[in-house]
């Protein structure tokens, strides 16, 4: 009996194996077949879209099924919104240059305008250079001998005064001039 038991279990357990086999092996099938058929659809919409652009660049396909008959044209749709205003151009190129007309007539010469107002005075220049220095004049009148003249200029420090000899045209005259003193 227990030998008949572990038989029955062995040949059921077989059977499920079998059969879990069998079920994993139609899953995989028919996901494949689903995968086989969504790509052919893929690759028909493919194709159907290249003949369509083969055809929009004047070019025939080589394998595509003949286009059908043209059918009734449609109701005419409502007009949609308008768009968004689009980028400005780029600026057009400059035209050429145009020939020069015929000079005109001279016109009327014009009414005599208002007399101007006088202008202020400018604004005192910049002192020019001296002079080139003039001719000698005439010797002076000569002074009363014998009277001496005021005294000279106080001399600064470092300076006293001394009567000294001076020729002049009219002769030898006496002034009194600062010398410096004498570093000692």
């Amino acid at each position: 009996m227990m030998a008949d038991r572990a038989r029955s279990v062995g040949r059921n357990l077989g059977v499920i194996i079998v059969a879990a086999l069998f079920l994993v092996l139609a899953w995989w099938s028919w996901t494949a077949v689903q995968d086989l058929q969504r790509d052919n659809r893929d690759m028909r919409a493919d194709n159907a879209y290249l003949s369509r652009q083969v055809r929009a660049l004047g070019g025939v396909p080589l394998k595509s099924p003949a286009p059908g008959p043209a059918g009734q044209p449609g109701q005419p749709g409502t007009p949609g919104e308008p768009g968004t205003s689009g980028q400005p151009g780029e600026p057009g190129r400059s035209g050429a240059p145009g020939t020069a007309g015929e000079p005109g007539p001279s016109g009327a010469p014009g009414a005599a305008g208002q007399p101007g107002k006088d202008g202020g005075d400018g604004a005192t220049g910049p002192q020019g250079p001296a002079g080139p220095a003039g001719p000698q004049g005439d010797p002076g009148e000569q002074g009363p001998r014998g009277e001496q003249g005021p005294a000279g200029p106080a001399c600064r420090d470092g300076y006293h005064q001394e009567t000294v000899t001076v020729v002049t045209p009219g002769g030898p005259q006496d002034t009194v001039t600062c010398v410096k003193d004498k570093e000692s």
